[in-house]
């Protein structure tokens, strides 16, 4: 038994990325409830992708549902938001157990990120504020969304930065496959050409950034911002 908690424990461990990178609220709430699920399905043949895919059906599900439902459908609401927060830890940690972690991934995973977020704030302007006009609450709902939108993107360099300066981490699980992570990903691909794209405006947003090293107060920066995170954003609105 206790061989089996100290196995479990590695191998939840093996599923994060580096500690200072993980938001508070993801190893607290959402990893947790996500390394149960991949941990069951990494020997299947469900792949990172199709969590990816489940986890965006249920975010936009769920921003719909916010911003179209009476009061009693916001537990549905409400639910949906959570489970695609767990299954956007999931995905993650699926990868990193079966040893299958791309660029491709983790773009698609991004694209997904966002259309969550704006299917969120769109059901936030649905829904409304009866203390202000239509107008002005497109306003506040827009500018939120874009400041939103910007911290994730500097969040998501610092970390990704971050994340680039460690040494290789040893992971459990078969051999990489690359073939499918190499169709999806190509210089004249779609998800090459957004890659590209975000990444020239990401970086030229965060130039200000510097370069990033594996420090204390790297690590300090990280975990302090990790409080501002997407995860954490989640578990507010929830």
């Amino acid at each position: 038994m206790k061989e089996r908690i100290k196995r479990l424990r590695h191998e939840y461990r093996s599923s994060l990325k580096a500690h200072a990178a993980e938001e508070m609220a993801d190893l607290l709430l959402f990893r947790p409830f996500g390394f149960v699920i991949a941990n069951a399905l990494r020997s299947s043949t469900v792949r990172p992708l199709h969590i990816t895919i489940l986890s965006m059906i249920a975010g936009v599900g769920g921003g719909i549902l916010l911003g179209v439902s009476a009061e009693s459908g916001l537990v549905l609401a409400v639910f949906l938001l959570w489970l695609s927060t767990v299954l956007d830890c999931a995905d993650g940690q699926l990868a990193r157990l079966q040893h299958s972690t791309s660029s491709a991934g983790r773009i698609v995973d991004g694209i997904i990120d966002y259309a969550v977020g704006i299917a969120v704030f769109a059901g936030i302007g649905f829904r409304g504020n009866p203390l202000v006009s239509d107008t002005a609450w497109w306003g506040i709902v827009g500018a939120a969304g874009m400041s939103y939108a910007l911290q994730a993107m500097m969040y998501d360099l610092f970390r990704t930065e971050y994340l680039g300066s460690l040494p290789t981490r040893e992971f459990t699980g078969p051999p990489k496959d690359t073939r499918r992570s190499a169709s999806l990903l190509t210089s004249d691909g779609l998800t090459g050409r957004i890659s590209s794209r975000y990444s020239h405006y990401q970086k030229r947003f965060g130039e200000w950034l510097g370069t990033v090293e594996d420090n204390e107060p790297t690590r300090r920066h990280l975990r302090l911002w990790g409080l501002n995170g997407t995860s954490t954003h989640m578990l507010v609105l929830i």
